[in-house]
C-alpha cells in the first residue's frame, strides 16, 4: 500500500515500501551518545526509537509486521542486529553487567539459565489403622 492510499478507516497510511530498508539501515550502525560534546557511551537503536523517527506508535508498527512479510523479515534482521550490538557492548565492558543482563533479556531472545539439581528422596508414609478415619 502506497503512502497516498487512504485506510478504510482514518487517515491515509504512513507505510511505504521504503519502510523495510529504513529499518535494516537503521540497526545496523549505532551512534555515540553525546553529553555537551563529549562522547559518552552509544545510543543503541530500539523499535520505539525508530517508530518515533518515522512518527508511529509501535502498536502501528506490529501491526504492520504482521500485515507485510518483507517488514516482517526485516524486523527479524534488525532484532539480529540488536542482539550482537548487546553483546558486543556488553563484553567490552560498554554496558554496567545488571543492566547488560536486563537489555539483554527484555530486548532479545535470551534468556537466564537457571541449572536446578532434584534429588530424589524416598518419603516412606506409615499409616496407622487409627489414622483411617482421618
Amino acid at each position: 500500500m502506497s503512502e497516498q492510499e487512504k485506510n478504510p478507516v482514518g487517515p491515509p497510511t504512513k507505510y511505504h515500501d521504503k519502510i523495510p530498508e529504513d529499518l535494516k539501515a537503521f540497526f545496523k550502525d549505532i551512534k555515540p551518545l553525546l553529553l555537551n560534546d563529549v562522547e559518552v557511551g552509544f545510543i543503541l537503536p530500539t523499535i520505539e526509537k525508530f517508530c518515533c523517527e518515522i512518527d508511529i506508535v509501535t502498536s502501528t508498527f506490529y501491526k504492520w509486521c504482521k500485515e507485510k512479510p518483507d517488514l516482517s523479515s526485516a524486523f527479524s534482521m534488525a532484532k539480529q542486529y540488536q542482539k550482537d550490538w548487546i553483546i558486543q557492548l556488553a563484553n567490552n565492558g560498554i554496558y554496567r553487567e545488571g543492566f547488560a543482563k536486563f537489555t539483554a533479556i527484555n530486548c532479545t531472545d535470551m534468556k537466564e539459565k537457571i541449572e536446578t539439581t532434584n534429588t530424589n528422596t524416598e518419603i516412606i508414609l506409615n499409616i496407622d489403622k487409627e489414622d483411617q478415619n482421618l
